[in-house]
């Protein structure tokens, strides 16, 4: 069928989900007043039903369709279209519903909401308490959780102003703490995401209130032991604009303590931003965060943190095994491909994997085997183009074929100034390895000019892709 909306929506649908949403399309209430035909509407969706989830059937053409759904007529494009378009709107409404079934809390504030128009006094005292109630036995997400409490209060405190002496509800004014909060935590994460975009792309730029809100957790960090995810934030904000050490190690403290309150989107940032660091150090030299890196990885899966998305991101599936794979963890890097490989986006999967491989045969020195995989990759992000690059010209480093090993030198190095859609740290990180390795090439070939002191002190100065390996060259000239 050439629809791919509603055919990728239905593709995304569970089995218990294609049944609910039967039972969705028998409802009068959200189907009433469509000017449509709902036993064909009906009829057409028990079709695809048949065909979920592959919908791969060669007779799901429009003209087949409604063939089937009308016997003996004419094709219809206008008539099917509006089928198509309907199934389409009920579909999106479904899930609309779902969603707003699945959170009790939402649901709470609508009725509280409708209650408060209708000025029903004991319904509405009723459902309050009982929406407070429930909230306390589920405040593991404290941005939500604050302003949910805002929200209800202040509804409560609006709705009896008018009806109790108001010097009597005096004491609800505290309410607008929790207001505070949400607004407090809720900068702090979007602060972190403009950050980590803008360090993406070498940008930088203002951001309203960030000064103010960033110099007030500072000065207050001991109030909010109870809201550890200000001082997460805060701290992760600090290492990302810093670098420094001390903001890591805040973090790994607040990971030790808090872990279990964090939200399952906190837990994952938490995890990202402190397996990032340990990359960062290793870029400068400080070879002992690969330990320390791997088992924050092993961490960051054993407790379902990694697992908050459907997929493993292929970044992070390069990093943590390649990391893993030069500590020599092999067995390791081999069962996180078996249990988890299968949630690695089907897109770049045979990128990822074929990548590992061939870092792991360049390990263990077979260069042959590790060129072979590398010739047969093929990726559409420029960072891991780079990376295959960069990883071919320590084979023919390592191999002696200096000709090829320029070749490849200057191919980065333009790659590397003319390519837009690169993070500028990877892209500094990545010239200065090429320019470094092309350094050692050329003072080997020279001696009379070999300055291994002087490749030394630069390495350690700046930030170089696989640094360690840099190092080794430059000691053997």
């Amino acid at each position: 069928m050439n629809d791919p909306k509603l055919i990728c929506l239905l593709k995304s649908f569970t089995s218990d989900e294609m049944k609910e949403f039967e039972k969705f399309l028998l409802s009068p209430y959200f189907i009433r007043g469509k000017n449509l035909r709902t036993k064909q509407l009906l009829a057409f969706y028990k079709i695809l039903k048949e065909n979920h989830p592959s919908f791969s059937n060669r007779n799901l053409t429009p003209e087949k369709l409604y063939s089937r759904l009308n016997p003996g007529k004419e094709y219809d494009d206008s008539a099917m279209r509006s089928l198509v378009s309907h199934l389409t709107r009920f579909a999106q409404q479904f899930l609309t519903q779902k969603k707003f079934e699945s959170d009790e809390i939402e649901s709470d504030k609508k009725l509280l909401e409708a209650l408060y128009l209708k000025g029903q006094d004991k319904l509405f005292d009723a459902a309050c308490t009982k929406a407070l109630s429930k909230l306390e036995s589920n405040a593991n997400e404290p941005g939500k959780y604050n302003y949910d409490k805002y929200f209800i209060r202040k509804l409560w405190f609006d709705f009896y102003s008018t009806k109790k002496n108001v010097y009597k509800l005096e004491d609800d004014f505290a309410n607008r703490d929790y207001f505070f909060y949400y607004v407090i935590l809720s900068s702090l994460r979007i602060y972190m995401g403009m950050l980590t975009v803008w360090r993406w792309k070498g940008r930088s730029g203002s951001m309203i209130l960030y000064e103010e809100i960033m110099d007030h957790v500072s000065k207050n960090l001991a109030d909010y032991e109870s809201i550890p995810n200000i001082p997460l934030y805060y701290n992760m904000i600090k290492l990302n604009t810093t670098g420094e050490t001390e903001y890591f190690d805040n973090l790994v403290d607040l990971k030790n303590r808090f872990l279990g309150e964090f939200s399952p989107d906190d837990r994952y940032n938490l995890f990202v931003i402190i397996t990032n660091y340990c990359n960062a150090m290793i870029s400068k030299g400080h070879d002992s965060f690969r330990r320390q890196r791997f088992e924050l990885d092993k961490e960051f899966i054993s407790t379902n943190s990694l697992f908050v998305r459907d997929n493993i991101h292929v970044f992070y599936f390069n990093s943590a095994t390649s990391n893993a794979a030069i500590l020599g963890e092999y067995e390791w890097v081999e069962n996180f491909i078996k249990k988890y490989g299968n949630r690695i986006d089907p897109n770049v999967k045979d990128f990822a994997v074929g990548y590992l491989r061939a870092l792991v045969l360049f390990i263990k020195k077979d260069y042959t085997s590790s060129l072979v995989k590398l010739s047969r990759l093929n990726t559409a992000y420029p960072n891991q183009k780079q990376n295959i690059r960069n990883l071919i010209l320590q084979i023919y480093f390592e191999t002696g074929d200096y000709e090829q090993a320029f070749s490849i030198i200057d191919t980065s190095l333009h790659f590397l100034k003319t390519e837009k859609n690169l993070p500028e740290n990877f892209r500094k990180s990545s010239k200065n390895f090429i320019k470094m390795t092309s350094s050692i090439l050329k003072q080997m070939n020279n001696p009379s000019k070999k300055n291994p002191a002087a490749l030394s002190k630069k390495l350690s100065a700046n930030e170089h892709q696989n640094k360690p390996w840099l190092l080794e060259k430059i000691n053997k000239l």
